[in-house]
């Protein structure tokens, strides 16, 4: 009988150990291991998805500026129109294992920084279910892979237009002030609007203004200080039809409103309007160094279906209003423009800064309140005057060294802009815009950086923008509320959202899709 040899006893259970802790890395590592598998499947298709998400984007776009007439110019009768319960464009990706659906949905206004709840308030599934031509449309691309992952992005569409691209149209209003109606200039029905045709002034339809106007009541206020009718027919209206008076020689008291082809030359004089401090429409003088002696008035002040008469500065309208510029503000000589109308001649080459959101008013100041705020575009017929040094801003050269934002008193006096004590505020009221006697040295507080067109992205031209501890923080409007004529100026973290934006320029086409997030 052979014996063991001392130790033997542990050799067994030792190697029984080895084995189970063996299997049990063995099945330790085969799970980290389909973890990792499971775990990069999962992220190559979010990647796939997104990938076709992406694809599905710029085969809209694609679709988009295919759709041109064989002479050149869009054509909107060619914009795919969002079928019933599906997707305007569909197809496939990569390998064909993931697929994207892409709804277009067309608008008058500016949709970047809206919810979708809005979109779909303000959109029409069709371009020509919309009352003008559309100027922008949001896209939705939905990239969807074989295995189940799905990923959605939306952008922003900007179609090119010979005209600036948020004077889309919109309402001309007298001011509520002492009435019950809210009263809106109206051209009557389009199918039968003529050359001649007096304006009226009827219920603003719809009365939000956050809303776009009906067409009879959708006017723009051009560059060159005409006021269009927007939707008049091209055929019948070659050169558009224009705000005139029922006069054929010189203005003159009493005289209607009324609509007119769009003169050019010599005629042009008659048919341009400014606004004045007290709100009012008047034309230029002879000479062009300042305004005439009338003024637009309501015959029949909060009256549905009133005419529009010249009313001048020594007064003596039929109907009894006071003399123009008295009695400011009132409701039959004060008028109001919905944002979209737009800023008339207000711009660059006047020192104004227009508000890229609400287009019909500039960056003011409010010596009354001592506050800033954005207000209804002033205008003068001599765009050299000083008149209205209260919109008539300095500001440093776009991409430049940072600088002041300033105006100066009709006494010469320096006045800057100060941003709000704490950059990183919430509440709005501690988020306005300040301004003070510009000081020799000026803070940080007091310098800014205008972005101007040249910059990477859309979303970052335009922005005046603060410096130091306010980087990344623009000024604009601290309200959304379309129907206010003034909103109060101040300083938020910058985005790309139109509020933010000072004298931009129309977006073409050809800069592709703006606004790309994913939802």
């Amino acid at each position: 009988m052979t014996g063991r040899r001392a130790g033997d006893e542990g050799s067994m259970p030792l190697a029984m150990l080895i084995v189970i802790v063996g299997a049990g890395l063995g099945l330790l590592m085969s799970n980290a291991l389909l973890v990792n598998i499971t775990e990069t499947r999962t992220s190559s298709g979010r990647a796939a998805s997104l990938l076709a998400a992406r694809s599905g984007l710029s085969s809209a776009l694609g679709t988009l500026r295919a759709a041109r007439l064989s002479g050149g110019g869009g054509d909107t009768g060619e914009l795919p129109c969002l079928p019933a319960g599906g997707p305007a464009v569909t197809g496939t990706a990569g390998s064909g294992s993931s697929a994207y659906a892409v709804t277009i949905r067309y608008l008058l206004l500016d949709p970047e920084g809206r919810s979708l709840a809005w979109v779909q308030a303000n959109s029409r599934p069709c371009a020509d279910q919309l009352a003008a031509t559309p100027n922008f449309a949001h896209l939705t691309a939905v990239g969807t892979t074989a295995g189940g992952n799905r990923r959605t992005l939306s952008a922003t569409y900007v179609f090119k237009t010979e005209g600036r691209t948020n004077t889309a149209g919109g309402r001309i209003k007298v001011l509520d002030v002492g009435g019950t109606n809210r009263l809106c200039l109206d051209a009557g029905n389009l199918a039968t609007v003529y050359s001649g045709i007096p304006l009226r002034m009827r219920l603003c339809n719809p009365a939000d203004f956050a809303q776009p106007a009906v067409p009879q009541q959708r006017f723009g206020y051009q560059p060159n200080a005409t006021i269009n009718l927007v939707g008049a027919d091209p055929a019948r209206f070659p050169t558009g039809l224009c705000v005139d008076t029922s006069g054929v020689g010189a203005q003159a008291l009493n005289q209607k409103l009324v609509l007119k082809h769009c003169a050019s030359g010599s005629g042009l004089a008659r048919q341009q309007w400014y606004i004045n401090t007290a709100s009012g429409f008047f034309g230029p003088n002879a000479d062009r160094t300042g305004f005439n002696s009338f003024c637009w008035s309501v015959q029949q002040r909060d009256t549905d279906g009133s005419e529009i008469l010249l009313n001048s500065t020594s007064g003596g309208v039929t109907g009894g209003n006071s003399a123009c510029n008295t009695s400011f503000p009132n409701n039959y000589q004060s008028w109001h423009l919905d944002g979209p109308t737009g800023s008339g001649p207000a711009g660059p080459a006047t020192r104004q800064l227009v508000n890229y959101e609400t287009f019909s008013r500039c960056f003011d100041y409010d010596s009354i309140s001592n506050i800033v705020k954005t207000f209804p575009c002033k205008g003068h017929p001599d765009p050299a005057s000083t008149s209205y040094w209260n919109q008539i801003w300095y500001l440093p050269e776009p991409g430049q060294a940072a600088g002041p934002v300033y105006y100066l008193t009709t006494g010469g006096t320096k006045r800057c802009i100060v941003a709000p004590p704490n950059p990183h505020a919430t509440d709005s009221e501690d988020l306005k815009a300040g301004i003070v006697d510009c000081p020799a040295v000026l803070p940080r507080n007091m310098l800014f950086v205008n972005r101007g067109a040249d910059t990477p992205t859309f979303d970052e031209a335009y922005r005046i923008e603060g410096t130091g501890t306010w980087a990344g923080t623009c000024m604009g409007t601290l309200g959304r509320q379309a129907g206010e004529q003034g909103v109060v100026v101040g300083f938020e973290p910058c985005t790309g959202h139109a509020a933010q934006k000072w004298n931009a320029d129309a977006r073409t086409a050809a800069g592709g899709l703006t606004g790309v997030v994913e939802r």
